[in-house]
């Protein structure tokens, strides 16, 4: 895929997950708002959790983990900076950035299982529903 195209895909989803790395609290409107943003991308549930995984919390758990950590947020120029430094240093061949990425704390907020719950409830029950089936039945129209 088009590194640029995925990048553009990627950002909102990217900046609204960063969110969840600040050292804030949110209530019921946040989860919405997180929600919302996620659901119009075109990721499913389990890859939205995958990119919290092994992209976003790698970048942004830090924060968390500071002291003096940020909570006013980040801007989505700020985050695809933040994003693109991480990718590039991923992507560099040699045995340290290899090391670096599994020795990258990886931090899953609490506050993204309410979020996750929401992309569940609203997640179509076709999707779901092929994640329990052995193989990729399509019935006919």
């Amino acid at each position: 895929m088009d590194r640029e195209l995925d990048i553009r895909q990627r950002l909102p989803v990217w900046t609204v997950l960063s969110e969840l790395f600040l050292d804030t609290s949110f209530d019921e409107t946040d989860y919405d708002r997180i929600a919302a943003v996620l659901l119009r991308s075109p990721y499913q549930r389990d890859e939205i959790e995958q990119i919290l995984r092994h992209e976003v919390s790698p970048a942004f758990s830090g924060n968390l983990l500071s002291i003096a950590g940020e909570w006013a947020g980040w801007s989505e120029s700020d985050v695809k900076q933040i994003m693109e430094q991480w990718l590039n240093r991923q992507a560099a061949k040699g045995w340290l950035p290899w090391i670096e990425a599994r020795l990258t704390v990886r931090v899953i907020p609490a506050d993204w299982y309410p979020v996750a719950a929401r992309l569940s409830a609203r997640e179509p029950p076709q999707s779901r529903l092929d994640d329990l089936l052995p193989w990729n039945f399509k019935p006919s129209s």
